[in-house]
């Protein structure tokens, strides 16, 4: 009895820890990119916000997390003479006993699309950004939500001020090249 019980008291402690190696065997990411990179890139595709970087270098501040296996974020905010506030955050979803890191990933843009929805949200789906994105706007900033494999990026824009004159499809304009970039960095990795 002892020895049965041993038995399957390793088997169930041996298929909770192989379990999500299995169900993850197949996740397109197993690092993400500094969220910082996102912010160097050069050109054409994030020109608007280069522009707000170079010429509030001095003004702004940007801080950045690391360790860039699982979680990174970044963060850029200028507060004078008007604010603007930039964040990206990489998040690789990883497989659970249950599902692999990419159906936890979709459970996640899920699970934003019922929370704007039960808030009275409007939002759109962006087509052409990652696997899936879907993207909201309010009152002087844009967010885009995406879903890359296993990865979920999440994109903040906000401006305030002089600059809260933008309309909303600038912002939105900004904030969707935004993450279409945060995706070619994770694509890269």
């Amino acid at each position: 009895m002892f020895l049965l019980a041993l038995l399957v008291g390793g088997g169930a402690a041996a298929w909770t820890h192989l379990m999500p190696w299995w169900q993850g065997r197949s996740d397109t990411y197993s690092a993400v990119p500094p969220a910082s990179a996102v912010f160097e890139t050069k050109g054409s595709d994030i020109a608007q916000l280069s522009e707000i970087l170079k010429l509030e270098e001095d003004r702004g501040y940007l801080s950045a997390s690391r360790g860039y296996t699982s979680e990174s974020t970044a963060r850029w905010a200028r507060y004078d003479p008007d604010i603007v506030t930039v964040s990206i955050e990489y998040r690789r979803e990883e497989a659970t006993t249950r599902q692999s890191g990419t159906e936890v990933a979709e459970g996640w843009i899920d699970s934003r699309v019922t929370f704007l929805r039960d808030h009275f949200v409007s939002f759109t789906k962006a087509a052409g950004i990652g696997d899936e994105a879907i993207e909201t706007y309010s009152s002087g900033g844009a967010e885009v939500y995406v879903r890359a494999g296993n990865v979920t990026i999440t994109v903040n824009y906000y401006v305030a001020g002089a600059r809260g004159a933008d309309t909303a499809d600038q912002l939105q304009s900004v904030a969707r090249n935004l993450a279409k970039t945060a995706v070619e960095k994770l694509k890269k990795t």
